[in-house]
């Protein structure tokens, strides 16, 4: 009995000599609340212990910080127990049996090391999860190999240009098992998650990476070539999931559907900039039904409002179709069929996604067959994916012929090509088409409030007046006048 760091210390101890090999031990110890309890053999030849441990840990953040390498936890971890079946040598560990629980994390299973070197060994694992917030959990492991490139240029829009090493795992071999009954990552609950990963001679094999998401499923099969550069391709699936596993929180907010989508990705990179700039591959992703959230497609005119000058819309609209396919490569994102099918509407769109610069480049146009709508006009969304701007597209000949020709019962179609194309007026004869326009698309300074006012029935901006030419300055003659004749002065002598 004692006390060691300022915690009361006991200690009971038994040990039994057998040919100078063997030590018959039993020990039980506490410091404070934790416990130590062994009970084996010690084989002192090998330097190995083949028998049982129970370990409890209270505030065990020294042991972790040791087991982790991190001097700062961004955690506090309060208790730890284990219990198991441990055979250990200088050549091999295997725990088995093992009982593990780490305040709210439980788990059950074996581990196993064989060691051929300091640096060449071989691990395998398997593990059952009760419930694994993978996030917080995450957050305590350190990341391999990830070290700052200190003269890498800055990272494009935000993506990091930390150098990963994964070299190491070159001279490890990987056999990993998990599964967790439940699942928590960013706030979002997955069922039956499984995990069959191995790595040998440095191609790491994901066998499987399946997850149970509401009603439906995700399946991640891969491999990499962990060399230098990084070389890999992932494969994917997911079937029924909800939109709101898959989406940002912003389109989540749009968009509830369950998601089907299946496609392949392919990577290369030693940073995280590298390999999304490196991106290729192909996917189709789509939905059956669902919903659009805060925006009523049968309300067409106010729906377009609500996209071209930000006002809350209000509504939902039913998804009947959702479907599109995207190419990929060096890291840009490519659609051209877009298809969203709301009851009368039909939304089309095509464009591109800079996953690298994270901007967008897409256009879209809305077809409607609802009586008295007044304008199906193309929007585009450019700039930051954090915040796109939208815009009405009728800057360009296809855009405004298409809109304000559907909007006026195409009246004004050949009037509007000879404002914006020149092959269209060089090629039919000079008519005097007067077109019924309601407001002068060339008066660029009211173009925005004259579409707005055209949605709401309002008479448009009056074009302020051309201003009067200034009158030229005039010129008044001077009259003539006789020459001026020096004035003479007598002089009078003194």
């Amino acid at each position: 009995r004692g006390v060691w760091s300022g915690q009361p210390l006991q200690l009971n101890a038994t040990l039994g000599l057998d040919n100078l090999k063997e030590l018959d031990t039993r020990l039980e110890a506490k410091l404070g609340a934790s416990q130590l309890e062994l009970k084996g053999v010690v084989d002192l030849p090998r330097q190995g212990y083949d028998g049982l441990v129970k370990m409890l840990l209270q505030e065990p953040r020294v042991l972790v910080q040791l087991l982790t390498g991190q001097d700062h936890l961004p955690m506090t971890l309060k208790t730890l127990q284990v219990v198991g079946n441990v055979q250990h040598s200088q050549a091999a560990t295997k725990l088995e049996n093992l009982e593990l629980s780490l305040d709210d994390l439980k788990a059950s299973g074996w581990l196993a090391q064989t060691r051929e070197s300091a640096t060449k060994r071989a691990s395998k694992m398997q593990m059952r999860f009760e419930r694994l917030d993978l996030e917080r959990w995450l957050a305590v492991l350190p990341t391999p190999g990830q070290t700052a490139a200190a003269s890498a240029p800055s990272a494009p829009a935000g993506w990091s240009e930390a150098y990963i090493d994964f070299t190491p795992w070159t001279q490890h071999q990987l056999d990993i098992d998990i599964a967790a009954s439940e699942l928590m990552w960013k706030g979002k609950t997955v069922r039956q998650a499984n995990l069959r990963l191995k790595n040998e001679g440095g191609i790491l094999t994901l066998e499987g990476l399946n997850m149970n998401v509401g009603d439906g499923f995700v399946r991640l099969t891969g491999r990499a070539d962990v060399g230098n550069p990084i070389r890999g391709q992932l494969d994917f699936k997911l079937q029924n999931v909800p939109s709101a596993f898959v989406l940002s929180e912003r389109l989540s907010r749009l968009i509830e559907a369950p998601l089907q989508a299946e496609g392949q990705f392919l990577f290369t990179g030693n940073t995280e900039a590298e390999l999304v700039a490196s991106l290729g591959g192909a996917a189709t992703v789509g939905a059956q039904q669902g919903r659009l959230r805060g925006i009523n497609l049968a309300d067409m005119n106010r729906a377009m409002q609500g996209l071209f000058f930000g006002q809350t819309a209000g509504g939902e609209s039913a998804i009947e179709v959702l479907s599109s396919t995207w190419t990929f490569e060096n890291g840009i994102a490519s659609n051209a069929d877009l298809l969203l099918r709301s009851g009368p509407v039909t939304v089309r769109g095509k464009g591109k996604i800079d996953l690298a610069q994270r901007a967008l480049h897409y256009r879209i146009w809305p077809e409607s067959a609802i009586p008295g709508t007044k304008l199906n006009l193309p929007v585009s969304i450019v700039g930051p994916w954090q915040a796109p701007k939208v815009v009405p597209d009728v800057l360009t000949p296809r855009g405004a012929v298409q809109a304000l020709d559907k909007a006026l019962d195409g009246k004004i179609s050949k009037a509007v090509e000879r404002i914006f194309d020149k092959k269209a007026a060089q090629a039919e004869p000079a008519q005097p088409i007067a077109p019924s326009v309601p407001f002068n698309i060339k008066d660029t300074s009211n173009l925005r409030q004259n579409i707005k006012n055209f949605f709401e029935g309002k008479p448009p901006v009056p074009e302020a007046p051309t201003p009067a030419p200034a009158p030229e300055p005039q010129v008044v003659p001077v009259p003539s006048q006789a020459p001026v004749v020096p004035r003479q002065e007598t002089l009078l002598p003194p």
